[in-house]
């Protein structure tokens, strides 16, 4: 019995980490869809052209009859797209999944192929639209967004950040929700560097012991031409990796990808929380069973982008847990 319940512990977080890890990040219902501006400039591709049709709900996602042509214009820039039937996550510009069978015996002559994004990756867009400068700010309000509005959440306890709009210096609009309700901010630069300089700890003075605890930091890289991702690099304590963000503890593994682990990073507080009753025996056991399930999956030869979807999962979800029996 006690092997059965520990299996259903372990199944239970993957099944419920991914309802989480897929949220997708709409904005108000009432916004221009972000399909119907693909140069990230907040207006509607089609003022440009003066192609604008009054009869088209601009609200609603573009849609486009082949993959091909849904490819050749969304690319990087979306993570899950859908084919009105499919869910189908995007990697490296091809879709990871695709079940068309399926919908044909689900939907039969009444389903068409009609392609277009559910999620974008708003991490992506900012890096392209924005200076590494106006970046290192952003960043800033995406991992502080709780104290930097006064509004309190209802749901989950604290805020998640949907986007972040930087019309100026002036009005930086950013858009959060809780998973319940949602909340917008505006706030000037002025506003976010002020609290950059009262949350900061000086580290002039700082010395690291020897210590070899490794861990793998997101260390930002110079590039010449944008977008320039940061990179993961390996630090032999915690300490070392000085201000660089820690990601998760020992020696960067390469199918770790980097843009969805830290989307995986901002449900880590709600995760947390359903592990509070969860017995240190149980936890200890679990972190046993994921590093073998990292070992199993390396075995047989799947796809790269498969794999390092799952990697990604499982380093993470075992970080969860090494975290939570830290605390006690």
């Amino acid at each position: 019995m006690k092997k059965i319940a520990f299996s259903f512990f372990v199944f239970s977080l993957f099944v419920f980490f991914p309802f989480f890890a897929n949220a997708s990040d709409y904005s108000d219902s009432w916004v221009m869809h972000q399909s119907w501006d693909l140069d990230f400039d907040w207006l509607n591709d089609c003022e440009k052209d003066n192609t604008c049709d009054h009869t088209v709900d601009y609200t609603k996602a573009k849609t486009y009859s082949s993959k091909e042509d849904f490819l050749s214009n969304e690319w990087d820039f979306c993570s899950l797209a859908t084919d009105w039937c499919n869910n189908i996550w995007i990697s490296d510009w091809e879709f990871s999944i695709a079940t068309e069978m399926y919908c044909e015996d689900i939907y039969w002559e009444w389903w068409n192929l009609a392609y277009s994004c559910m999620w974008y990756d708003e991490e992506k867009i900012e890096s392209i639209k924005y200076s590494e400068y106006k970046m290192e700010y952003i960043k800033y309000i995406r991992k502080n967004i709780s104290s930097l509005t006064d509004e309190k959440p209802v749901l989950w306890w604290t805020w998640y950040v949907l986007s972040v709009k930087w019309y100026s210096d002036n009005n930086i609009v950013v858009d959060y929700e809780d998973w319940h309700v949602t909340g917008i901010v505006s706030l000037t630069l002025s506003d976010v560097k002020k609290h950059m300089e009262s949350s900061k700890e000086p580290i002039e003075n700082k010395v690291c012991t020897m210590e070899y605890a490794p861990v793998c930091a997101e260390v930002q890289v110079q590039c010449i031409k944008a977008p320039c991702y940061p990179v993961q690099q390996t630090f032999s304590n915690s300490c070392m990796a000085w201000d660089n963000p820690v990601l998760y503890t020992w020696q960067c593994n390469n199918f770790v990808d980097i843009m969805s682990y830290k989307k995986y990073m901002s449900y880590e507080d709600i995760l947390l929380k359903k592990l509070d009753n969860v017995s240190v025996d149980v936890l200890t056991r679990a972190i046993d069973r994921v590093d073998k399930m990292i070992d199993e999956y390396l075995l047989p030869k799947r796809e790269l982008s498969v794999i390092k979807k799952k990697m990604t999962q499982f380093i993470f979800v075992k970080e969860l847990l090494k975290k939570e029996l830290k605390s006690r």
